[in-house]
């Protein structure tokens, strides 16, 4: 049975649980029947007065839900800026969520007009939850991520419009989802008590007091209903706004509105670690650990699973100022299409045409071409991959850091890539560090391979690799091999 089918099932049942009980009570003031009900709904919407009332009440839930929105996203955006502001709000925040509702209401009228106490009550339950998630929103970070932004140089304003606007959107998302029906309810109560001239609240009081019940039952649904339609208004505005995203994002990397900063970037190619320690849930990863890696060569470096090659790639990439780095994890922007994440590191460097033939070209050679225009949220794991990868080996650093780039490509896409960036290599040699998790991988790709031990760390053995190694990996391999199932 399809869903459709159980929400009509659904309707139906309640019907005529209602038309039971009011069969059962038979009393008209305490619950009536469903026909009088409908007799009523449909003799008021085409009341001219009740009309009016609608839309009154209609414009003041619009009024209450664009300034609360307003000021939560503000309020907590700021807050994320300036912690003294967030301390500044904490005892107001607490205050209103503990106060009761009516309270508000009752103590409002002596200020404002009658008109305006609903959307006065509405903001005030409302402010709270929109605040908090922009807060937590905006506030919210992903090292991993941060860690990309610094390597590739990406500036804070767009930091901001790629990764913390989808961040907060999500956040945001689910409050205003929230804060809509809680606004119709709040608006209504408001009304009930201040009884505006022209409300559907004003309406509910009308009939309760001479005792229409039915009538109260048939405002109620067009209260429910209009909620729901609110929430459909809603999921339409996030599907045009997540438009406008997309277009502005391509407006950005297409014109030339938005002025880049155009950075030049001195290439280092020199890596070298002495007496460095890392100690972990009190192992040592490293331990008075130094390293000399060759210069615009590729070294390759193999050790046991869980040993330290991430560690010491990533301690590599936030102590050297020149380096790229193509991650375990691809960590893309998800907002991006797959030529914008490859693009972006370089608009700040190249500019805008530069930067479209650079990555034009990488993709074509990493055999992504005819997915330049895919969002990384629909590509496969490998794919994803190779978007990183790519990235990676385009942005024009001394250093380049490989941490099992290859491990999801297949063999004919991996050899691919390969060949390319050893081809590269000869016209723009860079000082290579790839942590293999294949050791053949390492033996095709790598001038050097330096073989470690774990916990910690310690460099066991050096190989050179000659050109007949790479024409005939196997006996290099089958060493190697025997290295490592020794440890």
């Amino acid at each position: 049975m399809n869903k459709k089918k159980i929400f009509v099932f659904s309707i139906a049942f309640f019907f005529l649980l209602w038309k039971f009980f009011s069969l059962v009570i038979d009393s008209p003031l305490v619950l009536p029947s469903p026909e009088s009900v409908a007799a009523d709904f449909f003799s008021l919407a085409v009341e001219k007065n009740f009309l009016k009332s609608l839309a009154f009440t209609f414009f003041r839930v619009f009024c209450a839900f664009f300034i609360s929105s307003f000021l939560g996203i503000l309020f907590g955006f700021l807050c994320t800026k300036f912690s003294v502001l967030k301390f500044f709000f904490e005892l107001p925040l607490t205050f209103i969520r503990s106060v009761p509702l009516v309270s508000v209401i009752l103590i409002v009228l002596f200020w404002l007009g009658s008109d305006s106490v609903p959307v006065f009550a509405a903001v005030l339950l409302s402010f709270p939850v929109m605040f908090t998630s922009a807060f937590s929103g905006f506030s919210f970070e992903d090292k991993k991520m941060e860690n990309v932004c610094t390597i590739f140089k990406i500036t804070e304003m767009q930091k901001f419009l790629f990764l913390k606007i989808p961040y907060a959107k999500e956040f945001l998302k689910d409050a205003m989802e929230n804060s809509c029906g809680m606004i119709w309810k709040a608006v209504a109560a408001a009304e009930v008590l201040s009884v505006p001239k022209f409300a559907l609240g004003s309406q509910l009081q009308n009939f309760q007091v001479v005792l229409e019940i039915s009538k109260v039952f048939a405002v109620t649904i067009f209260i429910v209903l209009l909620g729901f339609l609110s929430e459909k208004i809603l999921l339409i505005f996030f599907f045009a706004l997540k438009k406008f995203y997309k277009n502005f994002i391509n407006f950005y990397f297409q014109s030339d509105f938005f002025k880049l900063p155009h950075l030049s970037l001195e290439k280092e190619f020199f890596v070298e670690l002495k007496n460095f320690c890392i100690e972990h849930d009190g192992k040592f990863i490293f331990k008075n650990y130094s390293e000399n890696f060759d210069q615009k060569k590729i070294t390759s470096i193999v050790a046991p699973s869980g040993s330290g090659k991430t560690t010491l790639l990533d301690f590599v990439s936030e102590n050297f100022s020149s380096v790229s780095y193509s991650m375990q994890t691809p960590n893309l922007f998800l907002n991006l299409s797959v030529f914008q994440n490859v693009q972006l590191p370089l608009l700040n460097i190249f500019g805008r045409k530069k930067s479209f033939e650079i990555t034009q070209n990488i993709l074509n050679n990493f055999g992504l071409n005819g997915k330049e225009k895919s969002c990384v949220e629909k590509i496969s794991g490998g794919e994803r991959q190779r978007v990183s990868l790519a990235r990676a080996v385009a942005f024009p650093s001394g250093i380049l850091l490989l941490d099992e780039s290859f491990q999801f490509l297949d063999f004919s896409v991996k050899k691919k890539c390969i060949e390319f960036i050893l081809e590269r290599q000869k016209e723009n040699p860079q000082t290579v560090i790839f942590a293999a998790n294949e050791i053949k991988e390492a033996v095709l790709f790598s001038d050097k391979i330096i073989f470690y031990s774990s916990c910690p760390m310690l460099h066991l053995k050096t190989f050179l690799v000659s050109a007949e190694d790479k024409k005939n990996p196997a006996a290099l391999e089958k060493e190697i091999l025997a290295l490592l199932f020794s440890l």
